[in-house]
């Protein structure tokens, strides 16, 4: 298995005013319709993209380019597998970033609390 580290520094408005612990997003740089939870999703079947824009009611697995993790105290993981199996993307809190080992071939979340 591979990982790897995806994060710069930012945030996107749309998912930070939600209270959401991260976001994932059709499109890269934050664009484009998005899907937030603040809860592991251990399978993204049948999720779908709900808010206004690209992707718009487009499932969320194997079609996200890219994530924000809202929290400064927690990481966030994006794997290529359901039940958090395969190659991951992570970044940390307070950060965005382009998704690239899973890019459109995302299956599952997992949000974690850093001390």
């Amino acid at each position: 298995m591979e990982d790897q580290y995806i994060g710069k520094l930012g945030f996107e408005q749309r998912c930070a005013d939600t209270g959401h612990l991260m976001c994932l997003y059709r499109l890269g740089n934050g664009k484009g319709a998005y899907w937030g939870t603040s809860k592991d999703v251990r399978n993204l079947e049948g999720i779908f993209y709900r808010t206004v824009g690209t992707g718009q009611n487009q499932p969320v697995k194997n079609n996200s380019e890219s994530v924000m993790c809202a929290l400064p105290v927690y990481k966030c993981y994006i794997y290529f597998n359901s039940g958090y199996l395969g190659n991951w993307d992570w970044l940390y809190g307070g950060e965005v970033g382009n998704l690239l080992l899973t890019w459109s071939d995302n299956a599952s979340v997992r949000i974690r609390h850093e001390l």
